[in-house]
């Protein structure tokens, strides 16, 4: 049976952001932080020396082509940022990238997650996903996550201490969901 290979496409109402080679789709609500959490990852990042970029804030082309997942901006809209209580902005962006993580920013984490709230699936491509409501030190986790999948799981949760490792214990749990 010959596989399909026509990429499936549509816009979403999300934000996405490139942090190194890895690009992170922000998804949520309206008025629950899409844009501030990317501000911040991008900041984040910036800081500690990595490249980091917006690519498209409040709506996001998405491609599922080959087995990945391709963010786009949207034309009107390119690297135009919401700052809450300032307006848009104009900033840095990239036209694309390989979306390698989702965060939604207005899902509480339960407390010790199943495998399953850790992965979500996004034009038939499944994805690592975190939730991340509620959590006041996010970005730093999720540049901390991308910075050990980029460095092939070799650099911990801290990223000044290689020791540390933030690759979960593995239970035979059966999700429920």
């Amino acid at each position: 049976m010959a596989q399909d290979t026509q990429p499936r496409s549509q816009t979403q109402h999300a934000t996405a952001v490139v942090i190194g080679e890895t690009g992170v789709l922000i998804r949520g609500r309206s008025g629950t932080g899409k844009s501030t959490f990317a501000r911040r990852l991008i900041d984040r990042a910036a800081r500690g020396g990595r490249f980091a970029r917006l690519v498209s804030d409040d709506r996001v082309r998405l491609t599922a082509i080959h087995g990945r997942l391709l963010a786009e901006t949207v034309a009107p809209i390119a690297g135009l940022l919401e700052v809450r209580g300032v307006g848009i902005v104009r900033v840095p962006h990239e036209p694309a990238a390989v979306i390698g993580m989702v965060v939604d920013v207005d899902v509480t984490p339960p407390r010790l997650p199943e495998s399953c709230d850790k992965m979500t699936t996004v034009l038939e491509i499944v994805l690592p996903r975190l939730a991340i409501g509620g959590l006041i030190d996010a970005a730093d986790v999720v540049d901390c996550l991308v910075a050990q999948r980029e460095s092939g799981g070799r650099r911990g949760l801290w990223l000044n201490d290689d020791k540390m490792n933030l690759e979960p214990l593995h239970f035979s749990v059966q999700c429920t969901k």
